[in-house]
């Protein structure tokens, strides 16, 4: 496999590898640790928690009223000078 860079099947199968995964909002919080979330304790997660996409499609929502949520809640911007 010349000019092909494949990573070494110990770092592909690590327990530790880290995952993405929904988060709800009550879990957004200073002492949250990414690196709980991976291979091994995501399985154990969805059990727990469930699928938290699972609504996705059913349950769509404009983000005009998040932004407006958020301008808000954000201190002025302050123009750059030329």
């Amino acid at each position: 496999m010349a000019g092909r860079w494949l990573p070494p099947i110990p770092c592909a199968l690590s327990p530790k590898r880290r995952v993405s995964a929904p988060l709800l909002p009550r879990e957004l919080r200073p002492s949250l640790r990414p690196e709980t979330l991976n291979i091994t304790t995501v399985f154990a997660r969805l059990k727990e928690k469930g699928d938290l996409w699972a609504d996705f499609w059913k349950r769509r929502q404009r983000l005009e009223q998040a932004i407006e949520l958020l301008s808000q809640r954000m201190p002025p911007r302050t123009k750059k000078a030329p």
